[in-house]
């Protein structure tokens, strides 16, 4: 697997401020394409707000398409800081405390 992949999705511009720029993706699950999707009620849509700082060379408008990237290490660089990080702050924690006398009950 190439470092240097890209992930990328559509969206539309929500708003446009000198720092930052609000995009909406929506994220659909594999059957929401399907022409029985109202009838099966298992079809997900899931609208994600996305904010990336606004370059000052490019003039975006609200309700503009456009497309967000992001390279994969940076994805993996989330995943760390939002998932895997906390988890082990909060294991030491529990651990801490549960030896040094502290019930689970706290």
């Amino acid at each position: 697997m190439s470092l240097n992949k890209e992930i990328s999705h559509r969206g539309r511009v929500l708003a446009v401020t000198p720092e930052i720029t609000s995009v909406e993706i929506i994220s659909e699950s594999a059957c929401s394409a399907c022409h029985a999707k109202g009838l099966c009620s298992m079809s997900e849509a899931e609208a994600k707000i996305v904010e990336a700082p606004t370059s000052g060379w490019t003039r975006y408008e609200p309700g503009q398409e456009v497309e967000v990237s992001l390279k994969a290490p940076m994805g993996h660089k989330a995943v760390w800081i939002a998932y895997v990080i906390p988890l082990f702050i909060m294991m030491a924690v529990l651990l801490g405390l549960t030896s040094s006398g502290m019930e689970e009950l706290y």
